[in-house]
């Protein structure tokens, strides 16, 4: 259990660290609108949309506050792990 809490708490560090990176997103939006009866030129005609969106990561502090963090649950997990298996070793 102790060795997955380790492990766990090194996932969570790299994910600390590509949170500083910024997010693309892509997005394809499809609407279909059917006959609506009327003579305008485009009425009935199916709607698409397209997205594309980048976030900026602009809260440097908290970034390093986050990988602080994460680097010191690591360390505490790890040395909670070697306290553990020295009282079993004792």
């Amino acid at each position: 259990m102790l060795r997955r809490k380790v492990a766990s708490s090194a996932a969570r560090r790299e994910i600390a660290k590509l949170e500083s990176y910024p997010d693309f997103s892509l997005g394809i939006n499809y609407i279909q609108i059917g006959d609506t009866g009327t003579t305008v030129s485009d009425a009935g005609k199916d709607a698409w949309g397209v997205m594309v969106a980048m976030n900026i990561p602009i809260w440097f502090e908290k970034y390093s506050s986050a990988r602080a963090e994460a680097l010191a649950n690591q360390r505490a997990s790890e040395n909670e792990l070697t306290n553990r298996f020295n009282e079993l070793r004792a």
